[in-house]
């Protein structure tokens, strides 16, 4: 499902079950890309990932289970700026390893406008010295927005690391988008100065 947003086309899937019609979930997501075409590519790529999905089939927004749509209209409105609940969109999670559900509910909890390290979202989860394996479960994050990698930085705030259309200006400008309706907060849950 393309999600027309201020940012371009974002892509939304899901993966089908005919045989029990029910719904498990967004199974991927993919932030705009230049084309159409490249943003399904991210979006195949996304939904190998967490379903393994081996081709496309593309839904009109009309026919998308309802979920879907309800989202397409929180990622509208959060390029526009609201302070929407895009954590709380239900994720496809049948493939993911406990490790990444783990790291991917770390990142779901870290509130709207601030940012964590790695070392603190590893920290977070009860595991302090898996930073880097943190880093690399969120460089195959298959949920961008709905789990906001984002908002997790590299040591001392840096943006480093992040996958989607656009690399590190795109993280960037959406941590800034977020932070307008942000109050200041405490030194150890700094916004990431750009």
């Amino acid at each position: 499902v393309f999600v027309p947003t201020s940012a371009g086309r974002v892509a939304v899937g899901f993966a089908a079950d005919p045989t029990a019609g029910a719904f498990h979930g967004v199974a991927g997501v993919a932030l705009a890309g230049h084309t159409d075409r490249a943003t399904q590519r991210g979006l195949l790529a996304a939904m190998k990932r967490s379903v393994g999905a081996t081709a496309l089939e593309e839904v009109a927004l009309e026919e998308a289970p309802g979920p879907l749509a309800a989202l397409a209209d929180l990622l509208v409105r959060f390029y526009e700026g609201a302070d929407v609940p895009l954590a709380q969109t239900p994720l496809d999670l049948r493939r993911t390893t406990p490790f990444r559900q783990r790291t991917y509910a770390a990142a779901r909890a870290i509130p709207r406008g601030e940012t964590r390290t790695y070392g603190e979202l590893a920290a977070a989860m009860g595991s302090p010295s898996s930073g880097r394996a943190v880093g690399q479960a969120l460089a195959q994050n298959p949920f961008p927005l709905c789990v906001p990698c984002h908002r997790v930085v590299a040591q001392g705030g840096a943006l480093r690391g992040f996958s989607a259309p656009g690399g590190t200006r795109t993280k960037a400008r959406l941590l800034a988008l977020e932070r307008p309706q942000v109050p200041e907060t405490s030194p150890s849950r700094q916004r990431t100065p750009f």
